[in-house]
């Protein structure tokens, strides 16, 4: 069964976010001559975010603030609708309260099945062929809210962590400004309640707890080495890391998986140009790109290191 909220008149927004699709949020508002009551945001993450804001003269504040609402002034919150995209934060049951079912989350993945922290990088790591942002109402339970809007997007098998991070932001701005629209346009929100039979919730201590292991099939071991691939930034979660017979620690950054080979699980099978391939639990993977500190191993190096 689906529900409908009818945009408030006029609208007023509150924005909460981090990176582009909150500043691509404020820019559309703006550009459209919007109300914006406030906005909260992170100056360390968001430079670009606070620099327009202010050039703005947009009231704006740190999304700390939002831990303890009695430090925020009254009119930061002179708002009816609640728009939090990609922000860290988890909004308090008072904040969520004034906007009821006007309070949205821009989500960077397909719910129920991944709620929760870091959910692009678990796409990958299962084996997904697409993933999707979504907009769903806020409630207490995190992601739970019914479903407003969905938008697919396709998960190449070449692609890192980084590249579906980044393509989940730039899919997620793109379905927040069309919600924006629909608000500003006066036209009903469709929402559906979420399924409680698929939901999953990943969290940061899961991820953080991932470890290599060559026992897996060697599609699972080529997804979890490029889901951790956020070169040349860091993985906000685990590094696929192989430490080798001598006891160097070696970062994994990208593998291909090899048909036809057998041996023992682990067992170094050769080395060419392209790095060693290594036998899993099913087939191998060949590692094709891998560092030790800031060095890209090559032939020569890996054959010294093996």
């Amino acid at each position: 069964m689906g529900f409908s909220t009818v945009p408030s008149n006029p609208p007023r927004f509150v924005i909460v976010g981090d990176g582009s699709p909150a500043q691509e949020a404020v820019k559309f508002l703006v550009g459209a001559e919007a109300a914006i009551s406030a906005v909260f945001t992170t100056s360390k993450e968001s430079r670009g975010l606070v620099n327009f804001v202010e050039s703005k003269n947009l009231p704006w504040f740190e999304s700390e603030t939002l831990k303890d609402i009695h430090n925020i002034p009254p009119l930061a919150f002179d708002g009816n609708w609640l728009i939090n995209a990609f922000s860290p934060i988890i909004l308090r049951a008072a904040v969520l309260d004034r906007f009821g079912p006007q309070a949205l989350n821009l989500h960077n993945g397909p719910l129920p099945q991944y709620a929760g922290i870091n959910v692009t990088q678990w796409a990958i790591r299962n084996g997904e062929s697409d993933s999707a942002c979504t907009i769903h109402e806020m409630t207490k339970k995190i992601d739970g809210g019914p479903i407003v809007a969905t938008r697919t997007f396709p998960i190449g098998l070449e692609e890192t962590g980084l590249d579906v991070f980044r393509n989940s932001m730039k899919i997620g701005a793109a379905l927040l400004v069309d919600v924006l629209q629909m608000i500003l346009d006066k036209k009903p929100l469709q929402s559906h309640p979420q399924s409680a039979e698929n939901r999953r919730v990943y969290s940061m201590k899961e991820a953080k707890n991932s470890v290599l292991d060559w026992a897996l099939d060697a599609e699972q071991v080529r997804d979890f080495i490029r889901a951790a691939d956020y070169r040349p930034m860091q993985s906000p979660t685990y590094q696929a890391q192989w430490r080798l017979p001598g006891g160097e620690l070696v970062q994994l950054s990208r593998a291909k998986v090899v048909t036809g080979r057998s041996g023992s699980t682990g067992e170094v099978l050769s080395i060419d140009d392209q790095g060693p391939t290594i036998i899993c639990g099913n087939n191998a993977v060949k590692i094709t790109a891998a560092y030790l500190g800031a060095k890209k191993l090559d032939r020569a190096s890996w054959t010294k290191l093996l």
